[in-house]
């Protein structure tokens, strides 16, 4: 009956919402490649582990430039199109790579593709947003990060299947269900301009954060200082959180030759049922604290489940540790939408979504990088307790970013009071 209620709260979305949460699904289900990449370069493609971590990083320079592109995009642009064009550009590039598993191109190939994969998360987002009015805006990006760890949780199993034993179909699985997720966005949501709004209520008044601008993107950035600290603070944290699809899957094949890759398939599928049975719980206890509270106390249990990997290498303790960083990972996705929601203006939804998703990617890129070069001079604990450290880091800057909001609602009540 629990369920139930909880999946009742998604009702009464746009219809287009719907099909955008079974194409991400599907999508998930066949994100094979970017879940293995890592070992595929070292055990496949014979790169050190350094050179891995600087590939990745020109990978994740590459993804970042398509945030730009999809963002200047999705503004400018029929935003159904601009997503359907970068999900078959995808799928054409990994169909390629499918007939050259043991080439050099098939990295390069990779690379090239993740411009188009960095293109679709500001178009997606703008989408969400023309789909969905106010008061539902939240269940739309509950429901698609949702349909993600769906996917998620199946996904791996598969992909830790096809990488032992079927590498041609890692990629060409990977294609498949993009061009299926394409194809259901393609025949089944609705056209809209930029800007439009599908929602009834879509002429209700504005909140003063999301009040529109004028200028460039970047000049309006920059006229909102709580969002400029709130990026510093959101590049640790992304910094922090790519260390589970980069060391740890190192971690685990040095600890485990030869089935590295599968016990990280079990763990990010044990990732994923986390998410979708706590979910709902988490945020039911939590929902009352402010936004950046929740977030400090995401990175305090990223801080906690992350820094354990220095100290543990048995299995059951490793799932133990997923539990306290997924749980981080719940209040920090649920709540992160929610604050750069309140301070964005709605003239520039996409495009700071891209410069947003540009600062915390570098966090992504500069990852591997430095993770790689640590990795050369010292052990996978010295990693842990870096990560551990920038962690601690960002959760006291979220407390403070959240004390000085709090001193400046009360400095305008005063003021406002007669």
């Amino acid at each position: 009956m629990k369920q139930c209620s909880v999946f009742s709260t998604y009702k009464g979305l746009n219809r287009s919402i719907y099909i955008l949460f079974a194409a991400r699904v599907v999508n998930r289900i066949g994100d094979f490649v970017q879940l293995f990449l890592v070992l595929f370069l070292t055990q496949r493609m014979g790169f050190s582990e350094s050179a891995a971590g600087r590939f990745l990083m020109l990978t994740g320079a590459v993804n970042a430039l398509g945030m730009i592109i999809g963002g200047y995009a999705a503004d400018r642009y029929n935003r159904k199109r601009v997503l359907v064009f970068s999900q078959l550009m995808i799928a054409l590039f990994y169909l390629l790579c499918g007939f050259s598993t043991h080439s050099m191109i098939t990295p390069w190939l990779i690379s090239i593709s993740s411009i188009f994969r960095g293109a679709t998360r500001p178009v997606t987002d703008a989408l969400v947003i023309d789909l969905s009015s106010g008061l539902d805006r939240k269940k739309a990006f509950s429901l698609l990060y949702l349909g993600t760890n769906i996917g998620v949780a199946i996904g791996p199993v598969i992909a830790g299947f096809l990488y032992t034993s079927h590498m041609s179909w890692l990629f060409w699985g990977d294609a498949v269900t993009t061009v299926i997720a394409a194809a259901a966005v393609m025949f089944f949501i609705e056209e809209l301009r930029p800007g439009e709004q599908s929602a009834p209520d879509a002429a209700t008044v504005l909140p003063a954060g999301e009040q529109a601008e004028i200028g460039s993107a970047l000049a309006a950035f920059f006229r909102r200082p709580v969002l400029v600290f709130y990026v510093c603070i959101a590049f640790l944290i992304s910094f922090v959180y790519s260390q589970h699809g980069f060391t740890f899957p190192l971690q685990l094949e040095r600890l485990f030759p030869g089935n590295g890759a599968k016990f990280f398939g079990n763990v990010m599928t044990f990732n994923a049922v986390i998410v979708l049975l706590f979910t709902a719980l988490v945020t039911r206890l939590t929902v009352g604290n402010r936004p950046l509270t929740n977030m400090a106390l995401s990175a305090g249990l990223f801080a906690v489940g992350f820094g354990m990997n220095a100290f543990i290498v048995r299995m059951p303790l490793f799932m133990i540790a997923v539990f306290f960083w997924t749980i981080g990972e719940i209040l920090m996705v649920t709540n992160s939408h929610v604050f750069v929601a309140n301070h964005t203006p709605v003239t520039h939804r996409a495009r700071f979504s891209s410069i947003i998703s540009l600062v915390e990617g570098s966090g992504a890129i500069m990852c591997p990088w430095i993770t790689g070069m640590l990795l050369e001079v010292s052990d996978v604990s010295s990693v842990w307790l870096l990560t551990g450290s920038a962690a601690t880091g960002a959760g006291v800057g979220f407390l403070l970013l959240s004390l000085v909001l709090q001193r400046r609602e009360v400095s305008v009540i005063k003021i406002d009071v007669p």
